[in-house]
């Protein structure tokens, strides 16, 4: 409805789920990580870097400490977050800050597998954890949904009480 490319590549509501987008049948290191992986796949790595249409810069510059310039290509998150800033103004900075921390949180527990071996423990604590992992995500997917559907073209097209989008899901 924005007229550009979708945010996400793929959706996932309307299709088959990733195989381990599931509750945790054992609550272990691994299954957590697992999933977090699978999680991070779905948010971070889904976003389309084509919907930005070069509205803000892929690259960024910095100097090191021996003066030279060094050119790297932002990441989705950063891309999406300076697109936000440049396009929509937060009444409350710091929720908006906590949300984007959200999407930092599960990129950073995807990580500790992919550089070493993780012993497989098993622990009630991850059912807990992904609960309250579950929920973060979708209040920060819930508000991106909010922000996205206050656009001027989607706002007249886009109504409140219909699917998903109303806000009433079951996190066991």
């Amino acid at each position: 409805m924005m007229e550009r490319p979708p945010l996400f590549r793929k959706t996932f509501w309307q299709t088959e789920r990733p195989r381990n987008f599931c509750f945790l049948i054992r609550p272990t290191a691994k299954e957590f990580i697992e999933f977090c992986q699978t999680l991070d796949k779905m948010m971070s790595e889904n976003i389309n870097r084509k919907f930005f249409q070069g509205e803000v810069p892929e690259k960024q510059e910095t100097t090191r400490e021996d003066g030279k310039v060094v050119i790297t290509t932002k990441g989705t998150i950063a891309l999406l977050k300076e697109w936000l800033l440049k396009n929509w103004h937060p009444k409350d900075p710091v929720a908006f800050e906590s949300g984007f921390l959200v999407f930092k949180e599960v990129r950073d527990l995807r990580n500790p597998q992919a550089h070493k071996l993780i012993d497989d423990v098993f622990d009630q604590k991850y059912l807990a954890e992904q609960r309250t992992l579950l929920t973060r995500v979708y209040d920060v997917m819930h508000a991106l949904r909010f922000i996205l559907g206050s656009h001027p073209r989607v706002k007249s097209q886009v109504k409140d009480d219909e699917g998903p989008e109303k806000g009433e899901i079951f996190i066991y």
